[in-house]
């Protein structure tokens, strides 16, 4: 595994604690209920611009170095645009 990584196999995952941690447990419970069988962007046509947007958001947070309310104020701009396209 890379440094970063997060195992995806719940044996491993508890091995090296990660079940049990509750800064990776929402992860983790999320890993449980998704839907392996159909990837989010065929969920919503507009799934693109929702990563697009995304994508925008973390470059700026990135370049401009932002401090924690620059970065709220960032991320609440992409909540409201990212809304209409999840309607």
């Amino acid at each position: 595994m890379r440094k970063g990584d997060l195992p995806t196999r719940k044996s491993v995952a508890s091995e090296m604690g990660f079940l049990k941690d509750p800064y990776y447990q929402p992860f983790y419970k999320m890993v449980e209920t998704s839907k392996d069988t159909v990837p989010s962007f065929n969920l919503n046509r507009n799934m693109r611009k929702v990563y697009d947007e995304l994508a925008v958001t973390i470059e700026k947070i990135f370049s401009e170095q932002a401090d924690e309310n620059k970065i709220k104020e960032y991320l609440n701009e992409l909540v409201t645009t990212c809304k209409r396209f999840l309607k």
